[in-house]
């Protein structure tokens, strides 16, 4: 039997602290509970949005005009060296286990937030590595009630991206309705249980000497990766050091482009620019999410004019 709550605050499930009433809002700790809420988003005929950990979504101050699912099938399985993983589960959570049964492969993501879904959605990854390095299929539920196993050519993947985030329109992330991850496999590879602790230990250190501390749905735009990196390289003046550092690793991060356009620290209502990382808008407990989408589109608007690139969002805005 489904709990549907209504008028559930989404500020509450999200990382950001922001976002208006859902009309309907049910967290699904099943496969079976998933199905039931999607034949009952149907029945009433509503939208409905899957939200995981909710720590790389914007939902506006109007809320969500249909049926949150938050999904909270949070099963780990170890069989021999692969990890099988329910689309709930958070996602440090399945690092641990995987440590735990002397599995490599995931320890780059330490320090991620949100759930294995999310992170197979958005493709996420850090230091050189993505998800999709070790993703062999996910168990999906289509819009239309059908399970399937996807592979990971169906997903296409690429830098933060899948065929499962989110359609974008040039400002923002415009709901539409996608398959439903229900649980993930992956393949890792025996590895030293101890050291494979303290590249945990020392990748969480990393992530945070550098984030700042406070309400923000992670990175804010995606950094620049591709065919564009050469030609930047050449039409920017970069220090040398620069250059190099980002000739070698085929990226340039967004956060330089953000920080030149004297960004940091920029305000727009309680949504700002964080001093500690320029890639980061952070909420300072009174923001709207109109002031973030404003924010996010300022940005963009004078990153552009200086120096002629267009921002990519990270971020999922659901609108």
């Amino acid at each position: 039997m489904l709990d549907i709550k209504k008028n559930e605050l989404l500020s509450k499930h999200t990382s950001f602290r922001l976002g208006g009433p859902a009309k309907f809002f049910v967290v699904a700790e099943s496969v079976e509970a998933v199905k039931e809420a999607l034949e009952w988003a149907k029945e009433k005929t509503l939208e409905y949005f899957i939200l995981g950990g909710g720590s790389n979504v914007l939902f506006s101050g109007a809320g969500f005009d249909g049926l949150i699912i938050r999904i909270a099938i949070r099963d780990i399985e170890i069989q021999e060296n692969n990890l099988i993983a329910g689309s709930g589960a958070p996602l440090f959570l399945a690092i641990k286990k995987s440590v735990e049964a002397g599995l490599s492969g995931l320890e780059n993501l330490s320090g991620i937030p949100g759930t294995i879904g999310g992170a197979v959605c958005n493709n996420a990854g850090a230091y050189g590595s993505s998800i999709s390095d070790h993703f062999i299929f996910a168990e999906v539920l289509h819009p239309n009630g059908r399970v399937e196993e996807m592979e990971k050519k169906d997903f296409k993947f690429a830098y933060r991206q899948t065929v499962l985030k989110y359609a974008q329109s040039p400002t923002l992330h415009i709901y539409k309705p996608k398959p439903i991850i229900l649980r993930a496999k992956f393949a890792l590879s025996p590895g030293n249980k101890e050291e494979l602790e303290q590249k945990i230990l020392e990748k969480i250190k990393l992530r945070a000497a550098k984030e700042p501390k406070g309400f923000c749905a992670g990175c804010a735009f995606k950094n620049i990766k591709g065919p564009a990196v050469a030609e930047l390289l050449e039409k920017i003046n970069f220090s040398p050091d620069e250059k190099n550092l980002f000739f070698s690793r085929s990226a340039i991060p967004a956060s330089w482009f953000i920080e030149r356009a004297d960004l940091k620290g920029k305000k727009i209502g309680g949504a700002y620019v964080a001093d500690e990382h320029a890639n980061y808008i952070m909420n300072d407990g009174t923001a709207k999410s109109e002031d973030v989408i404003m924010l996010i589109s300022l940005i963009k608007q004078q990153v552009r004019d200086k120096f002629g690139v267009q921002l990519e969002e990270e971020i999922e805005i659901v609108i």
